[in-house]
Formats: C-alpha cells, sequence, structure tokens
C-alpha cells in the first residue's frame, strides 16, 4: 500500500508517521550487509538520492494497519529498543524486538506463499478442480505490482514518480509500467469512446 523499498519498510520509525497529516516520511533505509571481519551488520544510510527522500500520503489501509500496530508497539518487547546508527522506536519489530532485513522479510513471504499453496492444493484436490497456486513472491515484486496498480489509475506520472523515489521519470516508466492486456484493451476502449476519427 505504499510502493516503499524493503529496506525503506524496515527502517520505517514511529517518528516518520505523521497521522495527523496522513503521511509517510521517508528519509532513511536499512541495510543488513556483511562487514570486513565477515560478520553481518544492520546499518541505517539515507538515500541515494534527494528523489529517495519524500513523503508518501497514506492509503486508508495503510493508516488503519499503522494504527493498530502503533496501539500494540508495546507489545513487541518494548524494554529491548534497538539504535542502529541513532535511529531507534522501529515500526517493524519481531517478538524478541529485532528489526527486518530484506532477506528475512522475503523468507516470511516464501513461507506464506507455501502454506497458501498447500492449502490450496489440499482444496484443489478435495472440490476435484485445477489449483491455482500462488507463484513465488518477493518484497521487489510488491513493489513492482503497487507501481503498475498506480498506472492503471493514475495518469500523472510525476506523481508517481514521487511516491516511488525515483530519481529520473524513465525509472518509472521503463522498469515499471507493466500495463496488463486488460488494461491496454480498457484505455483504447475508453479512447475509442472519447475521440472519433471519421466522420
Amino acid at each position: 500500500g505504499t510502493g516503499i523499498r524493503s529496506g525503506e519498510l524496515a527502517g520505517l520509525t514511529w517518528d516518520d508517521i505523521d497521522f495527523k497529516k496522513n503521511t509517510i516520511s521517508i528519509n532513511h533505509t536499512m541495510n543488513y550487509t556483511a562487514t570486513l571481519d565477515g560478520t553481518c551488520k544492520y546499518t541505517v544510510t539515507v538515500p541515494k538520492s534527494n528523489t529517495g527522500k519524500r513523503e508518501i500520503p497514506m492509503l486508508t489501509e495503510v493508516r488503519d494497519t499503522l494504527l493498530a500496530l502503533y496501539e500494540r508497539r508495546n507489545d513487541f518487547n518494548a524494554d529491548n529498543q534497538i539504535v542502529i546508527d541513532g535511529y531507534t522506536n522501529f515500526v517493524f519489530r519481531d517478538l524478541y524486538g529485532r528489526v527486518y532485513s530484506n532477506h528475512r522479510i522475503n523468507r516470511q513471504l516464501k513461507r506464506i506463499t507455501a502454506k497458501y499453496n498447500q492449502e490450496e492444493h489440499a482444496e484443489a484436490e478435495q472440490e476435484g478442480r485445477e489449483e491455482k497456486p500462488l507463484p513465488p513472491i518477493t518484497c521487489r515484486m510488491l513493489r513492482h505490482t503497487f507501481c503498475t496498480r498506480m498506472f492503471e489509475v493514475e495518469s500523472n506520472h510525476k506523481a508517481i514518480q514521487t511516491i516511488m523515489g525515483h530519481a529520473e521519470i524513465s525509472t518509472t516508466l521503463d522498469i515499471y509500467a507493466h500495463i496488463t492486456e486488460d488494461t491496454l484493451k480498457k484505455s483504447v476502449q475508453h479512447m475509442s469512446e472519447k475521440i472519433k476519427l471519421f466522420g
């Protein structure tokens, strides 16, 4: 519901969310990288470009979800507030108070998909129909899907570029505009209703 990168999501703090203005401020990203001594550690960095710093309006569902999480924020090991490069009060933490990495989020998505597909297989077999499993899902795919859905309902490409945090409009247009065949048909149909080529 935001289109933000997984590192931006993992790095979100409660200070980045303004329920009065109904916005999420994206101004840093969480990284989990290898160090010279062979261990891995979390770091927080600023976005690659100035366009990476942005405020995203919250959809109603996003706001409701974040408000519910805010009310439960002390359930997640409130006494163990992690500090990473001066940032603390992270929105997304596990039951032990630990933050998430891109790898951990993708692993969770893999588990969710596998569980769904297992249940779908059993139901399809029981109902005597062909099963419809979910394909593998990653954070990046969810971001691509969000951007594609934006293109389907929003004609202001500059607004989409801003929400996605792309430095170049060409990135938004070339990489993320995977408009479906149905959407293209609807666009042409809509155009044919508005434009008369002959007569």
